[in-house]
């Protein structure tokens, strides 16, 4: 087959892929979300959406569950709210008790995890946690990251594979490893955009 017409066909497979996930992302946000879809797509399987709460989302909301689903949930009383551009990776886990906040141009990698509760107490007689997280615009959770209760992530900060967050972190910061270290600080221009 000649590199011209499998190109075309890829491209034309692509936009059906498009399609189709725009079609579903719509439905089912208006559904099961009560909310307006604004050009929201989903690529292969519909994450699993239990909003007893608030959800709103922002333009261009893009979720991938090719090989595994992702789940958006609230508590009765949660609010979570997305930015526009986020792009939410398969396997990924968001949970919002009381609220979680995702910037603009937001990338939550395979496996991802946020949290703002423990959902159960750590020690007899403790109290549940359960404080608001804040993910600020151009932020990247790389793949398995978990982010939990009372963290505000700062503005173009990257945390690396499989970190635990549990302090806030920085505007420009580079975090890595499961203790989520600060191992690099960077400025971010104002003009920054990160392109999901």
């Amino acid at each position: 087959m000649p590199k011209a017409l499998r190109r075309t066909l890829l491209h034309l497979r692509k936009l059906s892929v498009n399609a189709s996930g725009l079609i579903r992302a719509g439905i089912l946000l208006w559904i099961r979300a009560g909310v307006s879809p604004r050009l929201a797509i989903f690529e292969g399987r519909a994450p699993v959406l239990v909003i007893p709460g608030t959800f709103r989302a922002g333009v261009r909301l893009k979720l991938r569950s090719t090989t595994q689903r992702s789940s958006i949930s609230t508590g009765p009383g949660g609010s979570l709210v997305l930015g526009d551009r986020v792009f939410i990776n398969q396997g990924s886990c968001i949970h919002a008790e009381q609220s979680i906040v995702i910037g603009d141009r937001v990338s939550i990698g395979d496996g991802a995890r946020i949290y703002d509760t423990n959902f159960h107490p750590v020690r007899p007689g403790q109290p549940v946690k359960v404080e608001p997280v804040v993910i600020e615009d151009d932020v990247w959770l790389a793949a398995g990251v978990t982010v939990l209760a009372g963290v505000t992530i700062g503005r173009g900060s990257v945390i690396g594979t499989g970190a635990i967050v549990t302090r806030s972190v920085a505007p420009g910061s580079l975090v890595v490893g499961p203790a989520a270290s600060t191992v690099e600080r960077f400025p971010i221009p104002s003009a920054f955009r990160r392109t999901p």
